[in-house]
């Protein structure tokens, strides 16, 4: 089992709640007749800063997926070649008793 990395989890962690932030903060955004002009500033700001969470949060997604497939692919890559092996043996083995 690999061991986790804290700081990528406290970023998935932030990015999360940015994400959040960016869907409360979209309901400000659209009312803007309703709100005030700071009220309105605010809270596009927030949506404008809050907006790098869906990168991060989908790029610490995929590298856990990526890791986890790297490992797969090596461990069917050991498989194969396995295989492969005792193919190659079988066939010779095969073929001598032809042979003889």
């Amino acid at each position: 089992m690999k061991e986790k990395n804290y700081n990528l989890e406290l970023i998935r962690m932030i990015s999360f709640i940015f994400v959040i932030v960016i869907h409360v903060s979209n309901y400000y955004c659209r009312a803007y007749g309703d709100i005030t002009i700071g009220e309105y500033s605010f809270s596009l700001l927030l949506n404008l800063l809050a907006r790098i969470s869906v990168p991060c949060f989908f790029m610490i997604s995929q590298s856990d997926y990526l890791s986890n497939f790297v490992v797969f692919c090596r461990c069917w890559q050991h498989v194969a070649k396995s295989a492969v092996r005792q193919s190659l043996l079988h066939s010779v083995l095969v073929s001598s008793a032809l042979l003889s």
